[in-house]
């Protein structure tokens, strides 16, 4: 438990038995332990909604060039926008108080202006990034990720994730190409919009992430052809809630011939349509899965025992079960993706 979830009562209990001495001197240590840089990493409100003001005043309070990563969320869908409009001075004051800034989390906050234009582009953020999370957020994709012609904003960004994007256009817009130079994963998680036409603006990029999250898209058999081809570099892939019953995977290995592998350790299938022996077609082309998770309709029960034994050795095996409701993983959104160490999976 930690020291503010105490209640008063025990505090004062322990105060009740130090002395006045050595209540000067825990305060002594705890001021110099508050104004230690090493813990001052990390600013985490990701538990509270933060309004402009709130968030402003936290900025102007605690963000200092030693901060590696914020946290934030806001309110989006609030009625009162004064409040809850986030603006540029935001991006703007990270960027100059945070020069080091690494990772950025923002969470359920609304970046339009008059819900027409916004304003915001990644090229007022921190060039130091490496993980910028936009989940649950609101914006025209195709006017914040503009950027000058042939200019990296964010050249050492590594992950992306766009997850449970609040309107999501019917094509993924990230602007020039040439912007992602250090881009290995991207997550595009609840686009329930985007068919395979809308995918074709980031099949340039496909060949360089390691993962890649479309669960709740609408993409087709085809689109998960060309994703399993064109991305040969592929870890982890999660297109769970999808409409896929797994034909593509029978076209790949056709493509790869009997020999041909994936690099393929993550895959997520759930509620999806895929076929039993679909999954089979799959086990053949990926020696190296680690972690899988099947839920279909069209895999009966009794396959679990089947298709444990055709895994691979150390292969972790999510049981099948019955069709679950329409729910995306958030797999972006959990520390086994947050903490990978995406420079170490080439």
């Amino acid at each position: 438990m930690a020291l503010p979830d105490l209640p008063d009562c025990v505090l004062l209990l322990v105060f009740s038995m130090l002395t006045f001495k050595e209540i000067c001197i825990c305060r002594r240590h705890w001021r110099h332990l508050a104004s230690e840089p090493a813990v001052r990493r990390k600013i985490d409100a990701s538990s509270v909604e933060l309004t402009v003001p709130k968030l402003w005043s936290l900025l102007q309070t605690h963000a200092d060039a030693n901060v590696r990563a914020i946290r934030i969320r806001g309110d989006g869908g609030h009625f009162n926008r004064r409040l809850w409009e986030y603006k540029p001075k935001i991006f703007k004051c990270l960027t100059h108080q945070c020069p080091f800034l690494t990772v950025l989390e923002f969470k359920h906050v609304d970046l339009f202006h008059n819900k027409r234009i916004t304003r915001m582009s990644i090229t007022q953020l921190p060039p130091t990034l490496t993980h910028l999370f936009l989940r649950q957020c609101n914006f025209h994709p195709a006017q914040f990720f503009r950027t000058g012609e042939g200019r990296a904003a964010l050249p050492a960004l590594q992950l992306l994730d766009l997850g449970d994007f609040w309107c999501p256009p019917s094509h993924i817009d990230l602007g020039s190409l040439d912007q992602w130079p250090s881009l290995r994963a991207l997550g595009l998680e609840a686009w329930w919009s985007v068919k395979d036409k809308g995918l074709r603006d980031i099949f340039p990029l496909l060949g360089f992430l390691f993962v890649l999250d479309l669960e709740g898209t609408r993409m087709s058999e085809n689109g998960l052809e060309v994703i399993l081809l064109k991305a040969s570099n592929l870890k982890y892939l999660f297109v769970g809630s999808t409409k896929i019953c797994g034909r593509a995977f029978s076209s790949v290995r056709k493509h790869v011939g009997c020999r041909g592998t994936l690099k393929i350790t993550h895959l997520c299938m759930r509620n999806t349509r895929v076929t039993e022996i679909s999954v089979f077609q799959l086990l053949k082309m990926t020696p190296n899965l680690r972690w899988l998770a099947v839920t279909s309709a069209n895999v009966p029960q009794n396959a679990f025992t089947r298709v444990e034994a055709a895994l691979p050795k150390g292969c972790r095996f999510e049981p099948m079960g019955p069709v679950e409701d329409y729910k995306c993983c958030s797999h972006f959104a959990t520390d086994v993706v947050k903490c990978l160490k995406l420079n170490e999976l080439a």
